[in-house]
């Protein structure tokens, strides 16, 4: 039986993706092991190749927010996934999701560092909602995010899921994943399904 998310029917255009990874507070390491998880396996769910799919990575783990990986490097879908197992675990002065994606928005989805201009621009976040969904300097990164535009989905590593507290960081109502324990390898494959899909604006 033909598997509806087979990742075949997803990377047949050029894509442009990045991850946003962090984690802080009693349960940092165990959500930020998850989050490191659930990201290779998506990135297996991609053809990461010089003419498909490019990868970039910002954790903000720790201050400054560190980007660990950029669209220029090349990186192939084996040695990605060993840069995210080596990025340290959360530390006692925990980054903020703002500084992230101000560094995605600065730093990443940039000409210089090796977003193509033809290429489809996708931003994955994971987060445990350690940010202030009121906060407007979030809502104005988003914002330029969006109007570049770079297309976010949020995969939120939570017990108490508040889906309006997501929809300020997702491009739309359909890009929030909220994965439940024991369940991140299957959520994971639907990834690239869900980010295919059109914008489903607030």
């Amino acid at each position: 039986m033909l598997n509806p998310f087979s990742s075949f029917l997803f990377t047949e255009k050029a894509i442009d993706l990045a991850f946003v990874i962090g984690a802080s507070g009693p349960k940092a390491r165990l959500n930020f092991g998850r989050m490191k998880t659930i990201l290779k396996n998506i990135v297996d769910e991609y053809d990461v190749s010089a003419s498909k799919t490019h990868l970039a990575l910002v954790d903000y783990n720790g201050l400054p927010a560190n980007a660990r990986a950029f669209f220029s490097d090349d990186y192939t879908k084996e040695n990605f996934k060993i840069v995210a197992e080596t990025i340290p675990g959360p530390g006692s002065r925990p980054g903020t999701l703002r500084d992230a994606l101000e560094k995605v928005r600065d730093e990443v989805f940039t000409l210089q560092r090796g977003e193509r201009p033809f290429a489809e621009d996708i931003l994955v976040v994971m987060t445990e909602g350690d940010f202030d969904e009121n906060s407007k300097a979030i809502m104005e990164v988003v914002a330029k995010l969006r109007d570049k535009p770079v297309k976010i989905l949020v995969i939120a590593i939570t017990d108490e899921p508040d889906g309006d507290k997501w929809k300020v960081i997702a491009s739309g109502n359909n890009l929030v994943v909220i994965p439940k324990p024991g369940g991140d390898k299957e959520e994971a494959k639907k990834i690239p399904f869900i980010a295919a899909k059109g914008w489903s604006i607030m």
